[in-house]
């Protein structure tokens, strides 16, 4: 992991927010990230099917794209349940992605409703999406 611009927007934003006379706001170069990824919606003004369709075409193509570019699958693991679905024949090259850090997804089982569920249903959500990543071959700490 390169940490270097991450000090130095730490470092940056120290001196911004603590008064430093030395950096000014016009001072700080901006670092920007771009992370390449994608919100899933399993069903919302389609049906599953078609987002479905969506969903296998994408990693059909991200297994088969540029090893070294990461890609985060949303927040939630429920996905790449509903891809081995389609096509359990990739799931070796799937845990493979999953474990080389080329594809990203969870911790969640499905996206949290903060407004909604109590604590333990986003705890139980949290653990479902860790055993779900597991099943799809993502090591898991802890």
């Amino acid at each position: 992991m390169h940490t270097e611009p991450i000090r130095r927007i730490a470092e940056s934003s120290a001196r911004f927010y603590t008064g430093d006379a030395m950096t000014s706001a016009s001072a700080i170069d901006p670092i920007v990230f771009v992370l390449r990824h994608t919100h899933w919606d399993r069903e919302w003004y389609q049906p599953e099917s078609v987002f479905r369709k969506r969903l296998v075409d994408l990693i059909d193509e991200l297994l088969g794209g540029t090893p070294n570019e990461p890609f985060l699958l949303d927040g939630q693991a429920i996905l790449l349940r509903d891809y081995l679905a389609v096509r359990p024949e990739r799931a070796a090259e799937l845990a493979k992605a999953l474990q080389n850090g080329r594809l990203e997804a969870g911790p969640w089982y499905v996206l949290p409703d903060e407004l909604i569920p109590s604590g333990e249903a986003l705890v139980r959500n949290l653990l479902a999406g860790r055993r779900a990543l597991a099943s799809a071959g993502r090591r898991i700490a802890g």
